[in-house]
């Protein structure tokens, strides 16, 4: 059964109310009843994009419209790594979400391809996903049939258009970095939770190369790298008052040569086992209880 978002759960992107309407349409969606902005849903989508963006998230909206324009989209072609599996396998741990338990709402930021989402979907969990650009969602929803009835919100994750405790877990994987102030967007994720929801925000660690190299090729797009030290990002949640934290290292070797990835496995097992090989990971996950 698919996660039901209804008018009651909505804020305003723009003004942040909460008198939001169901709008039949032609076009279809809600309206804010104190400022009139419109929220079109186009079936699965629902565009809550700002009309007033900072200059670093416009860039950042510019750049992934780009990608998720794309014959050969990075997006979909990372979702096939194996690096990805090992990420995947990660939050679906911590967060509970094995295909025998309870099933659970999932609010996923950062969106993306869809790909996360789908395979929650198919387990049978109650997925709902945002991300800044409306086009990946509109092709994340084409590209994942079990998407098809899973409401995916275009929106800013500064400013998440949902009212407070309403997921029963909440995860994002390398978006904060993208952020002009990733505390924001983790303290709005943090909102959004219930009460004793589980959370995990998996970002890369500044210091690895390839992170290094994607900044500075598009520093305005990884606006945030230099902000997700897990110090900061743990200090700001005991803030906000949440429980249980913890920091799980991952990923330690890279995708390819395809020839040496049962080396890369044995390296990465013998990395998690030995905590002091734990400096040499790329990823870093914190995670805890709301």
């Amino acid at each position: 059964m698919a996660f039901v978002l209804t008018p009651d759960m909505l804020l305003c992107p723009d003004c942040r109310s909460d008198r939001i309407a169901a709008q039949e349409g032609p076009p279809a969606g809600f309206k804010c009843g104190a400022c009139g902005t419109f929220i079109e849903r186009r079936g699965p989508v629902i565009n809550a994009v700002p009309k007033t963006l900072s200059g670093n998230t416009t860039a950042n909206l510019g750049h992934y419209e780009e990608m998720a324009n794309s014959s050969d989209s990075l997006l979909d072609r990372r979702a096939k790594t194996r690096n990805h599996r090992i990420k995947f396998e990660t939050i679906m741990g911590i967060l509970g979400l094995g295909g025998d338990g309870p099933k659970k709402s999932v609010f996923e930021v950062g969106a993306g391809a869809g790909t996360h989402g789908a395979e929650f979907a198919r387990i049978g969990h109650h997925y709902v996903g945002l991300d800044l650009s409306a086009t990946a969602l509109y092709r994340a929803a084409r590209q994942n049939a079990a998407l098809a009835d899973a409401p995916l919100l275009a929106g800013d994750a500064t400013r998440i258009p949902l009212r407070d405790n309403l997921f029963d877990t909440v995860f994002c994987v390398a978006t904060l970095h993208h952020l002009p102030e990733p505390l924001d967007g983790l303290r709005e994720m943090v909102r959004v939770l219930k009460p004793g929801g589980i959370f995990c925000f998996m970002e890369p660690r500044w210091c690895y190369p390839t992170q290094l190299y994607g900044y500075f090729q598009h520093p305005d797009v990884e606006v945030g790298t230099f902000k997700v030290m897990a110090g900061r990002l743990l200090r700001a949640l005991r803030q906000c008052g949440v429980s249980e934290l913890g920091v799980r290292c991952c990923v330690y070797t890279p995708n390819s040569p395809l020839f040496l990835i049962p080396a890369y496995d044995l390296v990465d097992r013998v990395c998690a086992a030995v905590p002091p090989l734990h400096a040499l990971s790329v990823v870093r996950c914190m995670h805890g209880v709301k």
